[in-house]
């Protein structure tokens, strides 16, 4: 799959019905950021977008990242 099937795919999605909770998260006021472990994200991507995203420092975001690796999100 190219990038560009890869991002109409993304398009397609209907968030309402395709987005999963597990049962042990629950609804918050504000925002609220999940990260799963997945085959397709390399771990300096993962630390670069903590960063980016969640302006953790370099060491939280690489502590995150292990732990998101070891425990699956």
């Amino acid at each position: 799959m190219n990038i560009e099937d890869f991002d109409k795919q993304q398009h397609d999605l209907d968030t309402d019905s395709d987005v999963l909770i597990a049962p042990e998260e629950v609804a918050v006021q504000g925002k609220q950021l999940i990260v799963y472990n997945d085959d397709f994200n390399t771990f300096d991507h993962v630390i670069d977008a903590l960063i980016k995203v969640c302006k953790h420092d370099p060491i939280q975001a690489e502590q995150c990242t292990f732990l998101i690796h070891y425990k699956g999100k």
